[in-house]
């Protein structure tokens, strides 16, 4: 809940920056997500193994998503913080806790 508008494509590059990891993934478009979703769902189905990529989560990851913040600043007093800073410190959390 940042306010800003990222693309995930850059959320996860800036996330495998901070994790050292390097992210060389392409952006398809949503198109062509679907169809190889629903390509690996078939496989899935003769294999009888979980799908690697569904197309739930290809439809969800090809929207362009946004929280709307006014409730929470109205009601909760809610600042808005840069997304970089709301990522470096939910790695940092995660990393104290042995969760990466």
């Amino acid at each position: 809940l940042t306010g800003d508008r990222v693309p995930i494509p850059t959320l996860i590059h800036k996330a495998g920056q901070l994790m050292g990891i390097p992210v060389e993934a392409k952006v398809i478009n949503a198109a062509l997500l679907g169809a190889i979703a629903r390509l690996t769902g078939w496989f899935s189905y003769l294999t009888g193994k979980e799908p690697e990529l569904t197309a739930e989560f290809a439809a969800l990851i090809s929207q362009e998503l946004r929280c709307d913040t006014d409730k929470a600043r109205r009601e909760l007093g809610y600042r808005e913080v840069p997304w970089e800073r709301c990522l470096e410190e939910m790695y940092q959390w995660l990393y104290e806790r042995g969760a990466l």
